[in-house]
């Protein structure tokens, strides 16, 4: 039983990161010096722009079916929640150029809650979001 809600916890996960890759387009802008510069040591500048956020019921519809082909019982529940597909504009922010513990070439952490993750990124005068 718990390696079925693995599985189906995996696919579930597969899936939506191919939603964000396929959706998520920001629109990306120059960043200027100014804008590099407020970024600390190891983070690199995202600039402001839209970006299309969501989806439609269409693609709900696909996403449930390629579910089912791998586990069975897949509800379109489980993907509306994505639903109006619309464009979202998101201020400029600045983000690890690496994911955690952000050194290239390193992998990454994993296995570890919520809270740990908050507290390793503390640690180093980082936060979550």
């Amino acid at each position: 039983m718990e390696l079925n809600f693995a599985r189906k916890y995996l696919v579930f996960t597969v899936l939506i990161i191919t939603v964000m890759l396929l959706f998520f387009n920001i629109e990306r802008r120059r960043a200027t010096t100014i804008e590099t510069a407020r970024c600390p040591q190891g983070m690199v500048y995202v600039p402001s722009g839209y970006f299309i956020m969501g989806t439609d019921k269409k693609m709900v519809e696909y996403l449930t079916k390629l579910c089912n082909r791998a586990i069975d019982n897949c509800l379109m529940e489980w993907f509306s929640n994505e639903m109006p597909r619309r464009n979202e504009y998101v201020k400029g922010f600045c983000i690890e150029q690496y994911e955690s513990p952000n050194l290239k070439g390193t992998k990454p952490l994993n296995g570890i809650s919520w809270i740990e993750a908050g507290k390793w990124c503390e640690s180093r005068g980082r936060r979550l979001c």
